[in-house]
């Protein structure tokens, strides 16, 4: 059988004009060598990736090719792995250097029948959060815009990201999840630890194929099977195959918030991560394909009680500025707005923008700045309610929806509290600003026209990630959606 690898990742780098990446430590890549070696041995094809950290500056690749930058969050460039393709694979030219230069290799795949990706590596140093998801990014055929949700998007910006065509003017992005994410918590609970240890990901639609290479890991030197995690992608929601009319996919890592930032953005330059993709080409080996996955329930602490607090925060940040008719607009739920389920977008193709189990995502109505406006936002803090274990509120400009800052749950804490008098619920409240000019305004943060060039607009995203003591991200039914102010920013209040 033929037998592929990809570059090294120094010589990828060098090719493409990009900095050194992937330092792995010799132990880990002896067991790669190992792995691929037996399973050379036993008539598989196998085949290496290369692993790359996407940033906000890589997001003028992305808007290039598609006009969007896939609803990035600063607060955890995504890692996303390239590979080489099969010789038998359909290799999409619409799609070649989605996201930046790759050399030989892809940043969109398929899975064939019996195909897996191997993934090894040190994960980053103890943070918020860490994941690892695979997504179908596209589908064959258009956008689905004859569904309801069409029409009941009436955001023209929302319905234009929603009801998106790929680069192939033959496909529709879906960007859909598969099954739950594979987060730090989950691996906690599996195998005793998560940050700062070697973990082992084998990513399959077969399940005969994840039980021979979970073995084949352990031979090559993993010392517990509690270490290796499955990521099961089913044929009854992915269109699984090599061909044109299969689905194409995208792994992705997310890693938010280390509790040393030196350390954490060491990781992400260093990426000691290997890829590894391998299928079974033996005819005589059936298949074993997944059935659908079920999803873990989300759950959280009821907000609702809150609610009228968050609406007297509001009008208390209002009487601080004399402003007590200032424009207002709730954000929303984007989980029930558009149904935030990789396989219910799949099901009516539709762009699902990159969902995940692991958090609820509250979008802002549009706002501007350029006329000396002042974004208030108001709400309520899910680490102080038991609904987060980090928060994260992020400036998207639009339209192509980049993120380009990030506010933190640490740097929301208390900020209610010189507005909250007589507000009984002020403690788990916050207050944040945004401006393109915050002289004499505590707490606020300025957007410069760097981040979103004069003339644009944005969106204020709030993510609640992970409800603490669960695996997932709390049920959207249960919060209080952040309230949106537009301020006049040239009558700024005294004191």
């Amino acid at each position: 059988m033929a037998i592929r690898f990809a570059l090294s990742a120094a010589a990828l780098a060098a090719l493409v004009g990009l900095p050194a990446i992937a330092q792995v430590p010799p132990s880990l890549e002896r067991k790669m060598e190992t792995l691929e070696a037996e399973l050379t041995a036993n008539g598989y094809e196998v085949a290496r990736g290369t692993w790359h950290l996407f940033t906000i500056d890589d997001c003028r690749f992305a808007i290039a090719s598609m006009g969007f930058c896939m609803a990035n969050n600063p607060a955890a460039p995504y890692v996303i792995p390239t590979v080489p393709h099969w010789d038998d694979e359909f290799s999409d030219a619409h799609m070649k250097d989605l996201l930046g230069p790759a050399g030989d290799e892809w940043w969109t795949y398929r899975l064939g029948p019996r195909e897996a990706l191997v993934v090894m590596g040190v994960l980053p140093p103890p943070g918020a959060y860490f994941s690892l998801l695979t997504y179908a990014f596209t589908r064959a055929g258009p956008p689905d815009t004859g569904q309801p949700l069409h029409d009941k998007l009436t955001d023209p910006f929302m319905r234009s990201m929603v009801f998106q065509t790929s680069p192939n003017p033959e496909r529709a992005i879906v960007f859909a999840s598969l099954v739950d994410a594979n987060n730090n918590v989950v691996m906690d609970r599996q195998s005793g630890a998560s940050f700062g240890t070697e973990r082992y990901f084998v990513v399959s639609a077969d399940a005969g194929l994840e039980r021979d290479l979970t073995e084949a890991l352990l031979r090559a030197g993993v010392p517990d099977r509690n270490q290796v995690f499955a990521e099961r992608i089913s044929p009854e929601i992915a269109r699984i195959g090599l061909g044109s009319e299969a689905d194409d996919f995208m792994s992705l890592l997310r890693y938010a918030e280390p509790e040393d930032k030196a350390a954490g953005e060491q990781w992400r330059q260093q990426l000691p991560l290997l890829m590894l993709r391998v299928r079974d080409t033996n005819a005589a080996r059936a298949a074993e394909p997944y059935p659908a996955p079920v999803r873990e329930a989300r759950e959280g602490s009821s907000e609702l009680a809150l609610a009228g607090d968050v609406e007297k925060l509001a009008g208390a940040v209002k009487a601080h500025w004399g402003q007590p008719g200032a424009a207002e607009g709730k954000f929303e739920s984007l989980l029930t707005m558009i149904d935030l389920l990789g396989e219910h977008c799949l099901a009516q193709p539709r762009n699902c923008l990159g969902d995940n189990s692991d958090t609820d995502y509250q979008i802002s109505p549009t706002g501007n700045l350029d006329a000396g406006e002042v974004l208030a936002v108001v709400g309520t803090l899910g680490t102080l309610t038991g609904n987060a274990t980090y928060v994260s509120l992020s400036v998207n400009w639009i339209p192509p929806l980049q993120g380009v800052l990030n506010i933190s749950d640490a740097a929301l804490a208390g900020s209610a509290a010189p507005y909250g008098e007589g507000i009984g619920g002020a403690d788990s409240l916050y207050v944040h600003y945004f401006a393109r000019d915050c002289s004499g305004l505590a707490g606020c943060t300025e957007v410069s026209e760097q981040m979103v060039p004069a003339g644009g607009s944005l969106k204020i995203v709030q993510r609640n990630y992970v409800v603490p003591g669960g695996t997932r991200g709390a049920d959207p039914a249960r919060l209080v959606n952040p309230v949106l102010m537009v301020l006049d920013g040239t009558a700024r209040p005294k004191g």
